[in-house]
C-alpha cells in the first residue's frame, strides 16, 4: 500500500511539474506578445506623434461646415464652384476645376498659392482687364507682384480695391516697409490692427509698430540686399 501511495504522490509531484512548465512556458509567451505589442504601439504612437495633423484638420473642418451649408441650401458636389474649393482650402480641386473650366482667375490664384508668381501675374493681370472691380482678383494680383518684390506695383493694384481687408493693409504695409516709407507703412499697418479680432496678426502688428514708431516713422532705405 505505501508503495502504491508513494507512487501515487510521484505521480502528482510530476504532474504538478508538468502544469508548472506549461504554466511557466504561458506565463513567458504572454510576456512576449505583450512586448511586442508594446513596442508596435509605441513605434506607431512616435510615427504619429511626428505628423502635424492640424492643417489637415482644418481643412477637414472648414470642408465639413461647406459640406452642411451646402446641404441646407440644396446644393450637391458637382455644382461646386472655383470660390467654394478656394474657401475650403482645397486648391488642388479648385485648380482642377479651374482649367476644365478655363478660369483664368483661379488658375492664376492657384499659381499665387503654390508661390509661382511669374505664370499668376499674366493671367490675373488679363482676368483684371475684363473683370477690373474683382476685388479678390485684385487682392491676389497685387500679393503676386508682391511675392516678386515689385513693391511699387504691389501697392498699385492693391490701392484699387475699395474694400480693403485687414490682410490687404498688412500687405500694402509690408511693401511700404520694403520701399522704406515707414510713415505709409505706419498708417496701414494701423488700419490693418483695428481691422482685425486675430490674435496672431494682432500680435504681429503690434510688433511691427513698435518698430516704426521707435524709427520715428521717417523715410529710409533699406541696406542693399536685405531686401
Amino acid at each position: 500500500m505505501a508503495t502504491l501511495g508513494g507512487k501515487r504522490i510521484a505521480g502528482i509531484i510530476t504532474k504538478l511539474k508538468t502544469i508548472h512548465i506549461y504554466a511557466v512556458a504561458f506565463v513567458i509567451g504572454v510576456a512576449v506578445v505583450a512586448g511586442y505589442l508594446y513596442t508596435d504601439h509605441k513605434k506607431l504612437q512616435n510615427a504619429l506623434n511626428k505628423v502635424d495633423y492640424s492643417q489637415r484638420i482644418t481643412r477637414e473642418e472648414k470642408s465639413i461646415k461647406a459640406f452642411e451649408s451646402d446641404l441646407k441650401a440644396g446644393i450637391h458636389k458637382t455644382t461646386y464652384t472655383c470660390e467654394h474649393f478656394l474657401a475650403i482650402g482645397d486648391y488642388n480641386e479648385m485648380y482642377r476645376l479651374a482649367v476644365q473650366t478655363n478660369n483664368k482667375k483661379y488658375i492664376g490664384i492657384y499659381y499665387v498659392i503654390i508661390n509661382i508668381p511669374s505664370q499668376a501675374v499674366p493671367l490675373l493681370s488679363q482676368y483684371g482687364s475684363l473683370h477690373p472691380f474683382d476685388e479678390e482678383a485684385l487682392a491676389y494680383l497685387g500679393y503676386a507682384y508682391f511675392k516678386q518684390k515689385n513693391y511699387p506695383q504691389a501697392i498699385a493694384v492693391l490701392s484699387k480695391i475699395k474694400h480693403k481687408s485687414y490682410k490687404v493693409h498688412y500687405d500694402m504695409a509690408v511693401a511700404y516697409e520694403k520701399m522704406g516709407d515707414f510713415t505709409d507703412a505706419e498708417i496701414h499697418y494701423t488700419q490693418a490692427l483695428t481691422s482685425t479680432d486675430d490674435p496672431v496678426y494682432r500680435n504681429l502688428i503690434k510688433e511691427k509698430l513698435a518698430v516704426l514708431r521707435v524709427s520715428g516713422g521717417k523715410r529710409w532705405t533699406f541696406p542693399q540686399g536685405s531686401q
